[in-house]
């Protein structure tokens, strides 16, 4: 038993000691590095390559190879700049390091570029027959797309995103598959989406952050025909009633689409909110009730659940 003791007491003292990998510390000696900006260019950008090396103290000489040809130019330069190719085509970049006292320190990195197309479509009211786009605004619900092209031919199914909304990471990390989300649009001037694409081996496919600014919601009326409908032309701040009576249509712009969701639509006249006998809470018939004159229309509409999911606008009848 004696001589078991110090044993032991060895062992237990190697298991003690922690294990450190040098190799994945960027410290002084570990050798050079070479870092890229970004870390997957788009097809024609240019991107930078940092040369990191604190494995001498300086006074040595810096090559560069780009596709095993000296670059001409970049001696002794830590960075360079270069053009990316296309899609899927592959650029090695080499790294000479020759110290004073001859010694020689080399490193390599390989860049292919890729395209991430991300597409965002907000879910809120616009009018069939209007040909632009629906806009977020702040509380309405955003669908993002992104489609990944690096020359593999693969779809967007067969990779894994990583997602991030405001530096938030969605979904409690990268999930495969997932080439679409949907989120809220925050307060604030903007929202920054972010999406990482990586391959079945883990390896970095594309990556793209991009912001997305609120619109806030909009109003506008439009006088309804009975011969040719709605008006594409929005009534201004005064309306001339010419006939007895006009329905007018009043149309919310950038507001949520959700049918589930609870809204406010208040009409009134000069002032005083009025009962709207349509069907549709969006349209109105307004008569000159005789003589000649003017009045006020106001219409109000509100989401019941979204504090900033509103708008309010007017005009004035003249008869």
């Amino acid at each position: 038993m004696k001589r078991f003791w110090p044993h032991l007491c060895i062992c237990l003292g190697l298991l003690l000691v922690p294990s450190i990998s040098w190799a994945q510390l960027d410290l002084p000696g570990s050798g050079p590095t070479l870092s890229v900006e970004p870390r997957v260019p788009a097809p024609g950008a240019t991107y930078t390559v940092r040369l990191n090396d604190f494995s001498s103290a300086g006074g040595g000489t810096i090559d560069w190879f780009v596709d095993g040809e000296p670059a001409s130019g970049v001696q002794n330069l830590r960075a360079i700049s270069l053009p990316a190719g296309n899609i899927g085509e592959e650029t090695t970049i080499t790294v000479r390091s020759t110290s004073v006292d001859g010694g020689v320190l080399q490193t390599t990195t390989t860049v292919t570029p890729a395209a991430l197309a991300i597409i965002v479509e907000a879910d809120t009211s616009v009018p069939q027959w209007y040909q632009g786009r629906a806009m977020p605004s702040i509380g309405s619900p955003v669908i993002i797309t992104a489609i990944p092209n690096d020359g593999s031919g693969d779809a967007p199914a067969d990779y894994t995103y990583t997602w991030r909304f405001n530096n938030d990471v969605a979904n409690a990390g990268a999930t495969a598959g997932q080439f679409q989300n949907t989120f809220t649009m925050p307060l604030g001037r903007f929202a920054t989406v972010r999406v990482t694409v990586t391959d079945s081996d883990g390896t970095l496919v594309a990556e793209r952050s991009i912001g997305i600014p609120p619109q806030a919601p909009e109003l506008h009326f439009y006088e309804i025909s009975a011969l040719r409908g709605v008006s594409p032309l929005s009534i201004g701040a005064n309306y001339n009633l010419i006939g007895s009576e006009v329905s007018i249509k009043a149309e919310p712009f950038y507001m949520t689409n959700n049918a589930a969701t609870a809204q406010l639509r208040e009409w009134s006249v000069n002032g005083r909110t009025i009962e709207n006998p349509n069907t549709d809470q969006t349209t109105i018939t307004l008569q000159n009730g005789g003589g000649r004159g003017s009045f006020a229309v106001n219409f109000h509409i509100r989401n019941l659940q979204e504090l900033l999911q509103g708008v309010e606008a007017g005009f004035n009848v003249r008869f």
